[in-house]
């Protein structure tokens, strides 16, 4: 859960001053494409500025942006899978800043590795054929996508379908074609290799 400081001050000389109330209820939280969002909640009307700094796996702490005090909501495009991020913010203005404001750090997921142990198959139908697949998903990803052609670029007699099972089986194909098949990982987090294997239909 998201943690406060709360406290703030400013130096003046040997004294501390008050300048401003750091923000309050400050989160981060992973969204989905790769970015991550930070919300927070304003508490000091006097504040001109917000600041905003980033850690990259441990670390210094370095500028990321620098807000209109009345923001409540700021989104970092550019995280990168892999790494883990902190975020402070602080309340500013020309008599000085908050204490810092910190959330839990968030690590960025990679994409699913390629699959595994893909199998294809064919049989005979009444005037057509089919080709069976197979496969063993990868950890952390979801839906598989399938592909089918015959050419190896994928842009003839092109068939894509989504599967959330570890399996699939296309009907009602031509005899004696050679087809190129291939399945990758879908995920949220970026894009993974394909897996590919090839197969004549039965005839």
């Amino acid at each position: 859960m998201p943690f406060i400081l709360q406290t703030s001050a400013a130096v003046a000389g040997n004294r501390f001053v008050k300048a401003h109330d750091a923000p309050t209820n400050f989160a981060v939280s992973l969204m989905l494409a790769v970015s991550t969002r930070l919300t927070w909640t304003n508490v000091d009307a006097t504040a001109t500025e917000i600041l905003v700094r980033r850690s990259v796996n441990g670390a210094p702490f370095r500028d990321l942006a620098t807000l209109p005090p009345t923001t409540t909501l700021y989104e970092d495009a550019t995280v990168e899978n892999g790494k883990t991020y902190a975020y402070r913010i602080a309340a500013k203005s020309s008599s000085g800043r908050s204490r810092w404001a910190v959330a839990r750090r968030v690590t960025v997921p990679n994409p699913p590795e390629a699959i595994q142990n893909l199998v294809v198959g064919t049989v005979k139908a009444i005037g057509t054929s089919n080709i069976t697949m197979t496969w063993t998903k990868s950890a952390g990803q979801g839906m598989t996508k399938v592909q089918m052609a015959t050419d190896p670029d994928y842009t003839e007699n092109l068939f894509e379908i989504n599967r959330n099972t570890a399996a699939y089986t296309k009907t009602l194909l031509p005899q004696n074609t050679f087809y190129y098949v291939r399945v990758q990982p879908l995920s949220s987090y970026g894009t993974s290799p394909w897996t590919e294997a090839h197969i004549t239909t039965a005839g």
